[in-house]
């Protein structure tokens, strides 16, 4: 491409050009090594970053070439069905002058969404992958340009006085990143061209704040004119017109209200496994239809308090925050509908200032939210005109929808877990959901475990984890109390990583927010995979209820089994699981492992046989050799080997540790040590994870536990010591 201008004033562009064929060659070979030198040394490119980091904020004249300039670019790319995903300061330079859009490392086809990238704070609520998604991330360039701050402080204005040339430019200008920047697409430029004329309006001198006045005025008039008839409507439009411009007695940004919404429960219970959909969404109606209104703040999701009492929640609140009021809510369902009680209490005291108790008949969510969004801005004196309550309205409606799609998508990964077509359903489910509402963060959740577990047989895992945590932290900026979303944390720590102790302290982390079942569950896999088989025993025995039927979904039931070996044992618990969910297929995944080891071959190859019926995997297939060779069947294992070797001209990615297995089974010891190196430079998660695995755990390597390439390996990994020590846990 062009070279950028020096951010060395005045620098002659032909100094700073590279030798090439078509330049006079230097005299000597040294001659040519300093000119590079020299380069490499006192050139670096101008761009908008290094402007605003000497400058600050630009004047609203040199914003608006900037937004033109940028906007323009981007329809090019539009056009073209492209995106870019990564418009920032850093990625503007300037040649000759003038704005460009650089660094096009991460343009993609227009719609592509499987690839979370961009830069954190650029990136509208949905990700990146879209047009509005570029339009809202060149809005937030226009916002530090104009104002000099971060983008993580939109929407804020600088407290520092501005000129008074300036003034009029910077209010007209930020109409326009108000609405480049807003959280829901419909309510953005619908294209970069949209943008683009508006920013030529602002330069040619037109107000876009009278423009925007203008615009909700018609919308009135064509909503109001029918009943009210063209006098009256003449005599409010006059009366706006004078309103508008009639000098305002009240302070800027003057705060209407404050209220910390803590997260809604079912029946007054602090428990998580009777929790469904609705109280969630509940909560998030109620934290966005505020967010939307000028002048209200209110609280971030706090989505793990729901195990914490409410009482203990508030008096932390009345010591640490400093938000007006504090709003809780208990649903409940009943014979005649669908019941909300809500309670508004003053942070400080404590002391209740208002309680109501709603009524849907027709069950729905949505009814409740509006009513509680109602009721709740009456209460706080805070009016709402047509046009904001008619967004509240659209907000409301696609809340319930989101809602109703993620029910849909972990009910069927519950019914399908481990039957991948069902996956991509799940995934488009979870997609619907997000372009519903952008900030349904469990929507981005179910979407990124299900897209990690199908490329976790795709894709090597040091590709798959950088993908999931970024979009973990996304979710973890709106709500850092998600548990999902700090479990996934663990994941690229631990498995990538080796990070034994960073690992712990995310475990730690994420416990502090789980319900007491959740926490036990945790334990027990957290310390099995630690080597500390008597202490996961002790809480494994805190999740076990009597009744199997309520333990039907938890897979590690049989995984426990497989580790401690005791496969008598998860053998029957795994025949009883069947009996009460007969259609399931991941019980037989986990028997079939349980029949091999435990030297019921037959039983495991017949488990096998089951699975792949429904899914083709490698593990399993891999399992079918390793089962052959302790069979003595050296030849079929030889063959399923070249099956799985001959897999990769279809498949793109051949799991290493499954085909270091069936060479252990077979005696082959320094291709299996071939095979789980290859596993450790691709980071497999099943040297590490003891219920998948485990270079201490899994019996396939009982023979190579001297072996100095496998003591090597363990001291990679962080396994030499066994069992692992653990950081003092902070309860």
């Amino acid at each position: 491409m062009e070279l950028a201008d020096s951010t060395v004033p005045n620098a002659p562009r032909e100094s700073l050009r590279l030798p090439s064929s078509s330049s006079p060659e230097p005299s000597t070979e040294s001659a040519t090594a300093e000119s590079v030198v020299d380069l490499a040394q006192d050139y670096s490119p101008r761009t908008l970053r290094h402007e605003l980091k000497t400058r600050g904020r630009l004047t609203t004249h040199e914003c608006l070439a900037v937004g033109i300039a940028m906007a323009a670019a981007i329809e090019y790319l539009h056009r073209s069905r492209l995106v870019h995903r990564d418009i920032k300061p850093s990625n503007i330079v300037y040649v000759n002058g003038r704005p460009k859009l650089a660094d096009i490392g991460l343009v993609a086809d227009m719609g592509d969404e499987h690839s979370i990238v961009g830069t954190e704070g650029y990136l509208p609520p949905e990700g990146a992958g879209t047009p509005e998604a570029d339009v809202y991330s060149l809005g937030k360039v226009l916002y530090e340009v104009s104002t000099g701050l971060d983008r993580r402080h939109f929407p804020e204005l600088p407290a520092e006085a501005v000129e008074p040339s300036e003034l009029v430019g910077m209010r007209e200008l930020n109409a326009i990143v108000l609405k480049a920047c807003a959280r829901l697409p419909a309510d953005r430029y619908p294209t970069a061209t949209a943008l683009r004329i508006d920013l030529e309006r602002l330069e040619h001198g037109r107000s876009i704040q009278r423009l925007r006045m203008w615009e909700t005025l018609g919308g009135r008039v064509r909503r109001l004119a029918p009943a009210i008839g063209t006098a009256a409507v003449i005599l409010m439009i006059l009366w706006e017109w004078i309103h508008w411009n009639a000098p305002s007695t009240a302070a800027p940004n003057t705060e209407r209200a404050a209220v910390f919404v803590l997260p809604f429960r079912i029946g007054g219970t602090n428990s998580t496994t009777t929790a469904t959909w609705q109280p969630n969404r509940l909560t998030d109606a109620i934290i966005d239809g505020l967010a939307s209104l000028e002048g209200v703040r209110r609280s971030p999701r706090k989505s793990g308090w729901i195990t914490r009492p409410e009482r203990e929640l508030r008096e932390s609140l009345a010591r640490t925050n400093n938000m007006r009021h504090v709003l809780t809510g208990e649903l409940r369902q009943n014979p005649d509908g669908l019941g909300l009680h809500l309670e508004l209490s003053d942070r400080s005291t404590q002391r209740p200032i208002w309680a109501r108790t709603l009524l849907a008949p027709d069950y729905a969510t949505e009814t409740l939210a509006r009513m509680a969004l109602s009721n709740l801005l009456h209460v706080l004196a805070i009016p709402v005109d047509a046009q904001s309550w008619e967004r509240i309205e659209r907000l409301i409606r696609s809340n319930a929808e989101a809602g109703r799609k993620i029910s849909a998508g972990f009910a069927l990964y519950d019914r399908d877990d481990m039957v991948y077509a069902s996956y991509t359903r799940i995934i488009s489910l979870a997609e619907e959901a997000r372009r519903l509402d952008p900030l349904y963060l469990d929507a981005r959740y179910l979407r990124a475990s299900m897209l990690r577990d199908l490329a976790l047989f795709s894709r090597p895992p040091a590709e798959i984890w950088p993908e999931n945590q970024r979009e973990m932290e996304t979710i973890l900026q709106y709500d850092d109390t998600h548990t999902g979303a700090l479990n996934f944390m663990c994941s690229p720590t631990w498995y990538r990583d080796w990070n034994w102790v960073g690992h712990d302290a995310w475990v730690q982390r994420q416990l502090k927010w789980e319900s007491e079942y959740g926490k036990h569950a945790i334990y027990s896999v957290w310390l099995r995979s630690h080597g500390q088989f008597e202490q996961a025993r002790v809480h494994q025995a805190f999740v076990e209820k009597p009744d199997l039927r309520e333990r039907v979904h938890d897979w590690f039931l049989l995984t426990s089994r497989w580790v401690y070996r005791n496969y008598d044992e998860g053998i029957g618990l795994g025949k009883q699981i069947l009996e009460i969910t007969p259609d399931r297929i991941w019980p037989h995944h986990w028997l079939a492992h349980l029949y091999v080891d435990g030297g019921y071959y037959e039983e495991g190859l017949k488990a096998i046989e089951k699975v792949e019926q429904v899914n083709a995997i490698q593990g399993l297939t891999a399992l079918r050799g390793y089962a052959f060779a302790r069979m003595g069947q050296a030849e079929k294992a030889r063959d399923v080997l070249h099956e799985l070797i001959e897999q990769q001209r279809t498949q793109p990615y051949l799991q290493p540790y499954f085909v270091a297995r069936i060479y252990a089974a077979l005696g082959d010891k320094e291709s299996a040590l071939d095979w789980l190196e290859r596993a450790e430079q691709e980071r497999s998660e099943h040297l590490v994870f003891a219920d998948f695995g485990g270079l201490r755990t899994d019996p396939a390597w009982d023979q190579l536990q001297d072996h100095p390439r496998f003591l090597a390996l363990l001291k990679k990994v962080g396994l030499d010591v066994w069992p692992v020590p653990i950081q003092p846990l902070k309860e």
